[in-house]
């Protein structure tokens, strides 16, 4: 493998309550502050205003070709920063996603 991208480094999940077939689940991912190589995600999953699911991230930003972390590149840094919690930025949006099933 060559190239560089994100693996995850640390992953956790959590269902608080049941989904059945046919529900229709929102999903909203947030970024939180991140370092020199890494950063947070943040997944909640909800279906009619209750929480059925959170789950939390570490992914590692990796040169693949020799297996090592690699600095978040400097023109990828300001477009991962318009994603931040609104509590950590001025100006940040939520990346939100419905599935229909």
């Amino acid at each position: 493998m060559c190239g560089m991208g994100a693996h995850v480094r640390r992953s956790g999940c959590t269902f608080s309550n049941r989904s059945m077939m046919g529900d229709r689940m929102t999903f909203v991912t947030i970024m939180t502050p991140f370092g020199m190589t890494s950063f947070d995600l943040r997944h909640i999953v909800t279906c009619r205003g209750e929480v059925r699911q959170t789950a939390n991230q570490t992914l590692l930003f990796t040169d693949f070709s020799i297996g090592q972390p690699q600095e978040i590149p400097r023109d990828l840094r300001p477009r991962m920063e318009r994603h931040l919690a609104p509590d950590t930025a001025e100006s940040s949006s939520p990346i939100k996603a419905d599935a229909a099933k």
